[in-house]
């Protein structure tokens, strides 16, 4: 079986003397570098010491950021978000920090899963695309909308 950096000459024959100086080759190994920056709006804290670990360097500059989001309206909304880990950084993180965001991809959720059925729905697609269907449809929705205002 060919090695990672073996050749293969057309025809499917491996060359021997291809990798010929390349035997030492290894793969790099992850990056171990940490970059420590306060992240933060306090500039007391920027110089540190005696930081060895990733969960002392959070617990020591409390990096966090004030976000304004903007809703359906327009309306600004203000959140701070806190990072206290690495996976803090990523979509997810911040996700389950903001209640403004948890909103937002609940509703991405249920539009995602709305249309998903939707396009394996044939009875339903054969019925959008009558108009009269349409409109009888969509007004039963509306309907349905009206409903659940009123009952909360």
């Amino acid at each position: 079986m060919a090695g990672q950096f073996d050749f293969i000459r057309p025809g499917g024959n491996v060359d021997p003397n291809a990798n010929k100086g390349y035997e030492k080759i290894e793969a790099l190994p992850p990056s171990r570098t940490l970059y420590v920056a306060p992240f933060n709006n306090m500039p007391d804290k920027q110089k540190a010491n005696g930081l060895e670990t990733m969960e002392s360097v959070f617990e020591y500059f409390k990096p966090e950021v004030e976000v304004e989001f903007q809703n359906e309206e327009g309306a600004p909304v203000f959140e701070t978000i806190q990072f206290g880990k690495m996976k803090d950084f990523d979509p997810q993180g911040m996700t389950e920090q903001s209640p403004f965001l948890k909103e937002v991809a609940g509703k991405e959720y249920n539009y995602d899963r709305f249309y998903k059925n939707l396009k394996n729905n044939r009875q339903l697609q054969k019925a959008l695309s009558d108009p009269a269907s349409r409109a009888a449809y969509l007004n039963a929705i509306q309907r349905m909308i009206d409903e659940l205002k009123e009952s909360l």
